[in-house]
């Protein structure tokens, strides 16, 4: 895992705003992470998570999804979607979580980045986005 860590790294270098970022196989499994701290404890929880987001995004035409009512889970925390499109998902922290979402679904991956609610509203956004696209080019 820690190879994969490097890219959580680079994540998080594209805007000073992402305070965490996480890369999962499609299946759920942690491949890399840098400022979130996940630990053996949320493992399971978040394999849950990261299957029913790649479900999102793979049904993006689904505008009657219950996730856009309901929200979804992921690290613990409630958010609201904003937006679902062919490989990417955007959304937003229910109170009393202020963060943002986003997350870049390649082909074998799904880069996750989670930023303050601060500035434009496109931080996590790029880089999810970024290094999304750079592995989706590299096979992954």
């Amino acid at each position: 895992m820690a190879s994969w860590n490097v890219y959580a790294q680079r994540v998080r270098s594209y805007n000073q705003e992402i305070w965490g970022a996480a890369i999962f196989g499609v299946d759920g499994t942690l491949w890399g992470q840098d400022g979130v701290n996940i630990t053996n404890d949320h493992t399971k929880g978040l394999k849950q998570d990261i299957q029913t987001i790649v479900e999102v995004i793979n049904d993006f035409e689904n505008t009657n999804s219950k996730v856009f009512t309901d929200g979804f889970r992921f690290f613990e925390k409630q958010w609201a979607v904003v937006r679902v499109d062919a490989g990417l998902m955007v959304g937003k922290g229910k109170a009393p979580n202020s963060s943002q979402f986003a997350a870049r679904k390649a082909n074998k991956c799904i880069v996750i980045a989670l930023a303050r609610d601060e500035g434009s509203k496109a931080n996590a956004l790029s880089g999810a986005v970024q290094i999304g696209d750079w592995l989706e080019d590299a096979g992954f």
